[in-house]
């Protein structure tokens, strides 16, 4: 979740956004929805080792939710909470004005990192967030995640307001809206398998759609009607754990190759004509955690920390 955290965005390889009307569908791109090039060299398959479930934050018990971590405008990640260490490895894409989408999706390997201390609320995910357009600090977040309490892996959304701070995960509180027959946020995945996440603004609200389906939406009134662009993107895993020292698994817990780790690809963009190009950002600690670049449109990331 973002708390001042560069978020990677995952380009997409096909045409497919996220089942949007109007948006691109598996086999061919509609208009104002862009893709990433055929051609993708990263072919190997989802079930990369020690693929797992995701943990949403939004589902977290009351009294023990902690705001996610924050993706930052070309910023070095700054925890959502001081008494947590975060670790990212981010890809990102920023817009010009009159070049900036309405929307962005991402497939993501799902994964069961290992090594979090769920007692304390440690975690690690993978996810999107798409920031405001003349916002540094204003998200909105989709991906999955494993702790904050819960060892399974979960589905999560998570929104931020219009001064840049932290709301809730899923259903927490006044935000999201449940609708459509997509999965809920919250759901538990499977690990070795794979989620599309992705948002596309439309009828006054960013509807959330996984796996090409609709599972709601958060309404414009959140931000005044002032959220409607993006002039950001980022996709990027994430850990945090307590400072005392974790060795807490990003990913599938290894360090990345053109060819293994947990992936980030597919990734899409709607309503522009601009290309999208994940371009890999500062990973912190290059010796625990990594990303690779494969193609515009897909990148490798994970590692088993400091052990």
């Amino acid at each position: 979740m973002r708390h001042q955290l560069v978020k990677v965005a995952a380009l997409s390889v096909t045409a497919t956004a996220f089942g949007v009307a109007g948006a691109a569908s598996l086999g061919g791109s509609a208009p104002g929805v862009s893709s990433a090039g055929a051609g993708s060299t990263d072919a190997s398959s989802a079930g990369t080792p020690s693929a797992a479930q995701h943990s949403s934050r939004a589902v977290d018990r009351a009294g023990t939710h902690r705001a996610p971590p924050a993706p930052r405008v070309l910023a070095q990640p700054v925890s959502a909470n001081a008494s947590y260490a975060y670790r990212y490895a981010p890809a990102i894409q920023t817009f010009a004005r009159g070049s900036r989408p309405n929307g962005s999706g991402v497939r993501l390997t799902v994964h069961a990192p290992g090594d979090i201390m769920f007692a304390n609320n440690d975690h690690s995910l993978a996810e999107i967030a798409i920031r405001k357009a003349g916002s540094t600090g204003t998200y909105i977040e989709a991906g999955w995640l494993r702790g904050n309490g819960h060892r399974n892996v979960r589905l999560f959304s998570f929104w931020w307001n219009n001064h840049g701070d932290a709301q809730c995960y899923n259903l927490q509180c006044p935000g999201f809206v449940r609708e459509g027959p997509g999965l809920r946020p919250g759901t538990v995945l499977r690990p070795h398998t794979t989620v599309r996440v992705g948002y596309i603004h439309k009828n006054h609200r960013w509807i959330l759609y996984v796996n090409r389906k609709r599972s709601g939406y958060y309404p414009d009134r959140l931000w005044n009607g002032t959220f409607k662009r993006a002039n950001q993107v980022q996709v990027f895993g994430e850990v945090a754990f307590q400072p005392s020292g974790r060795c807490i698994d990003m990913g599938n817990g290894h360090l990345p190759t053109k060819t293994s780790g947990a992936r980030a690809y597919y990734y899409t963009l709607a309503g522009t004509r601009v290309t999208p190009r994940l371009m890999p950002y500062s990973v912190s600690n290059p010796r625990w955690y990594k990303s690779v670049s494969v193609t515009r449109a897909s990148f490798r990331y994970g590692g088993p920390g400091p052990c």
